[in-house]
């Protein structure tokens, strides 16, 4: 499962946030200019909603997993703190693609966070 929030983080956070971050262009963060609040705050809620939704559609679709959102097998409260740290690291002016340290943050946040699980 904790390849799927990966994936959400680079799917759906990192792809709404450019979107909605380019359509509604609100205060510019202090430390990049390109970037601002509503895209980081995009990447936070659709990377949370398309993480929830692709273990909901895994958990539907196969016998293994089992979908509890609260504070069971997968708190909110873990996937929150993920995309939170991956915003950070998105609205960080790298000269290089983003998708690579946003990839390498939540694998790491998603081993760092594990404990939240068990």
């Amino acid at each position: 499962l904790e390849s799927l929030i990966v994936l959400a983080a680079l799917a759906f956070g990192d792809g709404f946030s450019g979107l909605i971050g380019l359509n509604f262009k609100g205060t510019s963060l202090p430390y990049n200019s390109q970037k601002s609040f509503v895209g980081s705050f995009a990447f936070i809620i659709f990377g949370a909603i398309g993480a929830l939704a692709m273990i909901f559609f895994y958990a539907v679709f196969t016998i293994r997993a089992s979908f509890d959102p609260g504070l069971g097998s997968l708190p909110i409260f873990r996937i929150l703190i993920i995309m939170v740290v991956c915003a950070v690291v998105e609205s960080i002016p790298w000269k290089i693609s983003d998708n690579l340290p946003i990839g390498i943050t939540a694998i790491i946040m998603t081993l760092l966070t594990v404990s939240i699980t068990n």
